[in-house]
């Protein structure tokens, strides 16, 4: 269980991160730029003034050609997730290598120092580490931030200016490290937490208070991004439109509380019906679902699901029994079609159905 629950807390920490950075996916995608443009305009200057070439100077040379790689890698996470084919759990994992593998390249650059602190040219390379770590830590907000631009910085000022010799080597490295493990994991802490608080007020923001699916603003959000996709390709996806019956008459013959009910009651019993679906609860009596993935494969085990926990029951609330009942229609979206004409598609067959539930159940349905 222990396991279980580290597993669930730990892709909800990574989903939390990779939306945090998605929602700067520019700002970040211009620094990483920053970072390729640097590192090509520094890989010329070496190039241009290194004469001799070391096994120390191609190992020097070859740190900044890996970190070139990877930034420009690191780029094309970034495009991938603006345009929805990389999630935000999968961007944080590569993120999370990203920046580890920035630090493998910093502790090379800052070892390589301990070997020649004479050179102009290794000075040079630790003040382009230091400022490339500076650049890149608004970035990714996990391990590479300004206490490891701190770090290092001590590190060559004991290094360059130790009495200790060659005993100085071994002291800068253990305190390099304690140092970079201990100040980045705190301040990976505030990051997360930051993170955290951004996304409970995101959360807030798109979710029904009601019903606990999303809201009105989450719903129009989403059906952008699915306009946006349709301009370029077609999608997999169903819509269903649902309005709870009886509203109104259970509001006009017990009070508006007993109404709210059977909209909570419908809210609760959705998900249990629509696993891999987005659900939204529009206002009123109607919900939404916007139907992908495994639920979009068994559509039609789905419906009749539907229909048996939810065309017509009784509940109780507070001694009294109330009708719920729930009209739905549906549209699967064929190559070629708008998302308004599946919508329209489904709402015309919520609406069918509703007259259908009226005659069996002799129900009071409100006109369109």
């Amino acid at each position: 269980m222990e396991n279980k629950g580290f597993k669930k807390r730990f892709k909800e920490n990574m989903e939390i991160m990779g939306g945090f950075v998605n929602k700067h996916l520019y700002q970040n995608i211009i620094m990483l730029g920053l970072i390729v443009l640097f590192e090509i305009i520094f890989i010329i200057y070496w190039l241009l003034s290194v004469h001799r070439y070391s096994i120390t100077n191609v190992i020097y040379l070859s740190s900044y050609i890996f970190l070139l790689i990877i930034s420009i890698i690191g780029i094309i996470f970034l495009i991938l997730s603006k345009i929805n084919k990389l999630s935000n759990f999968n961007l944080a994992i590569l993120l999370h290598i990203y920046t580890f593998l920035l630090m493998v390249w910093g502790t090379t650059i800052t070892l390589l120092d301990l070997r020649s602190n004479g050179s102009v040219v290794v000075h040079l390379t630790i003040s382009m580490v230091l400022g490339g770590i500076l650049v890149v830590s608004p970035v990714f907000y996990t391990f590479t931030t300004l206490s490891s631009l701190i770090t290092i910085f001590i590190f060559n000022f004991i290094n360059h200016y130790s009495f200790f010799d060659g005993a100085s080597v071994y002291l800068n490295l253990g305190v390099f490290f304690i140092m970079v493990i201990f100040m980045s994991f705190r301040h990976y802490n505030v990051r997360l937490k930051d993170a955290k608080i951004s996304e409970y007020l995101r959360k807030i923001s798109y979710t029904d208070h009601l019903t606990g699916l999303g809201n009105e603003t989450a719903y129009f959000e989403e059906t952008d991004k699915i306009n946006k996709i349709l301009e370029h390709e077609d999608l997999k996806y169903a819509i269903v439109v649902m309005d709870v019956n009886n509203v109104k008459t259970t509001n006009d013959t017990f009070g508006h509380r007993f109404g709210c009910h059977l909209i909570v009651s419908c809210g609760k019993l959705l998900p249990t019906i629509f696993k891999t679906s987005r659900l939204f609860h529009v206002g009123g009596d109607e919900f939404i679902a916007i139907v992908i993935g495994e639920d979009y494969n068994n559509l039609g085990d789905i419906l009749n699901e539907f229909d048996q926990k939810l065309r017509y029951s009784t509940i109780q609330f507070e001694e009294h029994d109330l009708i719920f009942s729930v009209a739905r229609g549906y549209g699967i979206a064929k190559p070629k079609m708008t998302y308004k004409e599946v919508f329209q598609l489904a709402d015309d067959r919520m609406y069918e159905n509703k007259k259908e539930v009226k005659k069996q159940y002799n129900l009071i349905i409100r006109e369109r």
